[in-house]
C-alpha cells in the first residue's frame, strides 16, 4: 500500500461520495484524515448537506441522478 500512495500528491486527494445516509459519516473521517471532500448531491437534497459545510468542501449538484454520468460532471472530478 505504502509504494501505491507514494504515487499520489497526498495534498491533492479528494475524498468524493454520493450524498446518502452514510456520506457524513465519510466525510467526518475525510476530515479527520486531513482530505478535501466532495459531496455529489441532487439539487433537491442540497439544503440538508449545506448544513454541513464544516465537512464538504465542494458541491457537484445533479439536477437528478441520471446527470451523474454525463461527461460534463465526470469531467468536473479531473480538475
Amino acid at each position: 500500500m505504502s509504494e501505491v500512495l507514494a504515487r499520489y500528491d497526498l495534498d491533492r486527494v479528494t475524498i468524493a461520495t454520493l450524498a446518502s445516509h452514510s456520506s457524513l459519516q465519510i466525510f467526518h473521517g475525510a476530515k479527520l484524515e486531513g482530505f478535501k471532500t466532495v459531496a455529489i448531491v441532487p439539487r433537491d437534497r442540497l439544503w440538508f448537506y449545506e448544513q454541513f459545510r464544516h465537512l464538504i468542501d465542494h458541491f457537484v449538484v445533479l439536477n437528478n441522478w441520471r446527470e451523474l454520468c454525463n461527461p460534463e460532471v465526470v469531467g468536473s472530478f479531473t480538475r
